[in-house]
């Protein structure tokens, strides 16, 4: 991905930052893999525990950048005494 990245940023000249364009959707669908493995975790074991993980975007404190922060929630356990 780094490749990519270096790739791109000496190619932005010549072709007006479409460069940039492999870079963006790498970094979507990798955040759209995570989300999917996230879900699959959470159905799987952790909303047994009460817990429900999930990706959120924060803004740093000091700049303009935003960044991706994996989010635990509390939620009350599942009952194991009832049926599904």
């Amino acid at each position: 991905m780094l490749s990519l990245l270096l790739f791109g940023c000496i190619c932005c000249c010549c072709t007006f930052g479409l460069s940039f364009c492999p870079v963006l959707c790498l970094n979507k669908r990798s955040k759209n893999e995570v989300n999917k493995l996230l879900d699959w975790e959470n159905a799987r074991l952790y909303h047994k525990i009460g817990l429900h993980w999930h990706l959120t975007k924060q803004k740093c404190s000091n700049s303009a950048v935003q960044e991706y922060v994996l989010m635990i929630e509390f939620r009350p356990p599942l009952s194991l005494s009832q049926p599904d």
